[in-house]
């Protein structure tokens, strides 16, 4: 069996990911799963693959015990200290600062173990770069970020992108630039790419506009903060009218991370993962500098 830990000072999506690796009890997910149980409507509260599971929580959360209770979770410590890595064959990484991300994972990337951190990957470039170059010294299975790279709907944007080359693309969603508009950014990456792109940007880190310059000529305009609807906003100008999609297929995209994580643990093949966590993060970080 594969036996991973779950780390994080502030977890975050504490009832999606451990409840599709573990599974969950039904009665508990509703107790307090809040709207996190709504990710798992229609499942029967079984393991995604019975040979992988969460066996430690590392985490001042006092919500880790509800977690441990509901995914069930044998242990529980606060200090990372207390973990014996060397017994683990990966970790989840689902802490809400992303300052902290390099030093909760590299325990596990520098001996060759499998690491999954959730959005931002890190808060710079420099991090993410030596989260990778830890992973690949060591053979370590390494990933991260957004699950809208998971999104059925945002697949079809893809497609459709690929068909039609857009004038100007307009992405909007809810929340602040690093911890959460880096969906957006990601969901740029997915459906066009980012690499290279040169950022420019107006209001601040609540609450803004990030204009995105791709390496191609495309530009895209990111559009974040409070008072945007609680999903994702895509509108493509073409020449002839523009088109406009909505993703909101949160069960969807959530699962398909879920399942890229037990793809990514029984095979060992992170795929193109490095090239666009770099990509995302170099976005973010150029937004954070002139947004700060």
């Amino acid at each position: 069996m594969k036996q991973l830990a779950l780390i994080g000072d502030t977890l975050i999506h504490r009832l999606i990911y451990p409840a599709f690796i573990n599974g969950f009890d039904q009665a508990l997910m509703d107790k307090y799963g809040g709207w996190m149980k709504d990710m798992h409507a229609g499942s029967d509260g079984s393991p995604l693959d019975p040979e992988i599971r969460i066996t430690a929580i590392v985490s001042k959360d006092p919500a880790a015990k509800e977690v441990a209770a509901v995914c069930g979770i044998p242990h529980i410590y606060t200090s990372a200290s207390e973990l014996d890595v060397d017994t683990l064959d990966g970790a989840l990484v689902l802490e809400d600062d992303g300052t902290k991300h390099l030093a909760m994972a590299e325990p596990f990337l520098t001996r060759g173990k499998f690491v999954y951190i959730d959005k931002p990957v890190a808060a710079s470039t420099a991090d993410t770069a030596r989260m990778i170059e830890m992973a690949t010294q060591s053979g370590a299975s390494f990933f991260g970020g957004s699950a809208l790279r998971y999104s059925p709907k945002a697949k079809i944007i893809k497609d459709a992108l690929s068909e039609r080359r857009p004038q100007y693309l307009t992405i909007s969603g809810p929340g602040h630039w690093l911890n959460y508009a880096c969906h957006n950014v990601e969901l740029l990456d997915y459906i066009h790419g980012v690499k290279g792109a040169h950022v420019v940007a107006a209001g601040s880190e609540e609450r803004g506009a990030v204009l995105v310059s791709c390496s191609d000529g495309l530009i895209c305009s990111i559009h974040f903060g409070a008072g945007h609807p609680p999903m994702f906003r895509v509108n493509a100008q073409f020449e002839d009218g523009s088109v406009e999609w909505f993703i909101d297929d949160a069960i969807g995209y959530y699962r398909g991370l879920a399942n890229e994580m037990v793809r990514m643990i029984r095979t060992g093949n992170a795929g193109d993962s490095a090239t666009h966590m770099l990509d995302v993060t170099s976005v973010l970080e150029q937004g954070l500098l002139l947004l700060s």
